[in-house]
């Protein structure tokens, strides 16, 4: 099943993503298996990470520049507002 498909899952989306659309989400903890999955999440173009989170700073930075999304040190502030904002 694809990375897509099992997320999309996680949330009750039944469906299939249609032509050009995106998933869009974001990953807290960017441990040894946090980065690994998320390293298979990039290689997938029906995948839109907007936030990664993590305790450790410096890894927040790197894997957000990487990543090219917002990154947080503390998920109970600026991360839930990104989810908020894209949620409403």
């Amino acid at each position: 099943m694809a990375a897509t498909a099992k997320t999309a899952a996680l949330f009750g989306e039944h469906r299939k993503l249609k032509k050009g659309e995106k998933l869009t989400f974001a990953m807290i903890g960017m441990g040894i298996q946090g980065r690994d999955v998320l390293r298979d999440f990039i290689k997938n173009d029906k995948l839109n990470i907007v936030a990664v989170c993590d305790v450790d700073k410096e890894r927040v930075a790197e894997v957000s520049l990487r990543v090219g999304s917002a990154g947080y040190f503390f998920w109970r502030d600026s991360f839930i507002k990104t989810i908020t904002d894209l949620y409403g």
